[in-house]
């Protein structure tokens, strides 16, 4: 299962969820997450499209 965090779309970007790797610290885009933003501050951001692609390519994966 993925853990969805929200933070900087990139340094200096807006706020988005990312979805996080398995082994945590990094995200599925490569993001390092150094401080994870408040998930109330976060409520109406986006998702950040980097992950999901990522999500999409592994669930296409995992159907085959």
């Amino acid at each position: 299962m993925y853990e969805m965090c929200a933070g900087q779309e990139h340094p200096g970007g807006g706020l988005v969820w990312h979805v996080m790797a398995p082994d945590g610290g990094v995200t599925l885009c490569g993001q390092p997450l150094v401080e994870a933003a408040d998930a109330r501050a976060a409520e109406s951001a986006g998702n950040c499209p980097r992950c999901m692609a990522c999500v999409a390519e592994l669930m296409s994966a995992a159907g085959r």
